[in-house]
């Protein structure tokens, strides 16, 4: 997992700093839920999960951080009196948000009346380095293009009741093949893509001149 989160320093004054166990969780429900909106699929359910958002059932935060599933219950109750998360029941699971979760993610602009200074005749003026923020930029461009061909992948397999795994392999591996210009696969190039369509016509094109649709088992004749 890459990426960041922000502390302030003010956290040390926090009810929450006073407890190893409380403040170790806290951090890990920071670092865990999601940066970018998503969807999660539980069962056969699909969740909004946006930014800021997590769905996990109880038993399994408390699994994360090795605690009783009571613990976990009755921490997040805390949190939500506080003011600091909500709670959501949904269907087999539960949605936590962080409230304000910007603030941990978000750098603020510095007062620009606060840090102007004039350098001296025997001081060089420091600039950041720009190769470090070129690597910055690349390096979160890559890592949103994983995530995206991750759910790419799971919505063409998602399909396997229907076709063969060879084929959604192939089907994903040419529609996924990152362009020459920026972090960007294949079909995001279309004008149009709807992954249910293209692999019907896939499909009926046989591009791997193998079978590709998987046979139903017939009924049994009594």
């Amino acid at each position: 997992m890459n990426g960041w989160i922000k502390v302030e320093r003010s956290l040390l004054n926090h009810w929450i700093f006073q407890d190893s166990v409380k403040f170790r969780i806290w951090i890990g429900l920071l670092l865990i839920v999601n940066h970018s909106d998503q969807k999660v699929n539980i069962g056969l359910n699909i969740y909004d999960c946006k930014r800021g958002q997590s769905v996990m059932s109880l038993l399994s935060w408390a699994n994360t951080f090795k605690v009783s599933k009571d613990y976990i219950r009755n921490f997040f109750k805390l949190l939500e009196k506080d003011g600091m998360i909500t709670i959501e029941n949904i269907k087999i699971s539960t949605r936590i948000t962080i409230c304000n979760y910007d603030t941990y993610q978000d750098t603020p602009n510095a007062n620009p009346t606060t840090n102007k200074r004039k350098p001296n005749a025997n001081q060089t003026q420091s600039h950041p380095n720009k190769n470090d923020k070129n690597d910055n930029n690349e390096n979160n461009e890559k890592n949103l293009l994983a995530e995206r061909q991750l759910n790419f992948r799971n919505e063409v397999f998602s399909f396997s009741y229907v076709y063969h795994e060879t084929m959604l392999q192939k089907f994903y591996d040419y529609w996924s093949e990152k362009t020459r210009v920026g972090y960007k696969m294949k079909m995001e190039t279309q004008k149009t893509w709807e992954t249910q369509k293209r692999l019907a016509t896939w499909s009926k094109n046989n591009f791997d001149n193998e079978k590709t649709i998987k046979e139903q088992p017939r009924p049994m004749v009594h």
